[in-house]
């Protein structure tokens, strides 16, 4: 949170990430139903558990905690795409 959004629960960039953990709210609409919509998206407790929520998505679908940071980070970056290595486990490649 320090380095997305500086500890700021307002921050939103130009792409259209907000708060702490700068979450997409149009990407990630159908998490923020549960706390009102997108626009609880600036809220602190919304945020981060969403947040923690898409974390823990990358990180099934990477396999693994850097599995999962990988698959993050190509997804914020339209990248997405996944490849199988040989034992099974998805892996994120651009």
């Amino acid at each position: 949170m320090a380095i997305e959004s500086g500890f700021n629960p307002y921050a939103e960039s130009g792409v259209g990430a907000q708060g702490l953990m700068q979450v997409m709210s149009k990407v990630h609409s159908d998490k923020f139903q549960y706390f009102g919509g997108e626009s609880a998206a600036l809220e602190p407790l919304a945020n981060i558990k969403v947040g923690a929520l898409v974390l823990k998505d990358c990180i099934a679908r990477g396999g693994s905690l850097p599995g999962g940071l990988s698959v993050c980070r190509l997804h914020v970056a339209g990248r997405w795409r996944l490849r199988r290595q040989g034992d099974g486990r998805a892996r994120a490649s651009a």
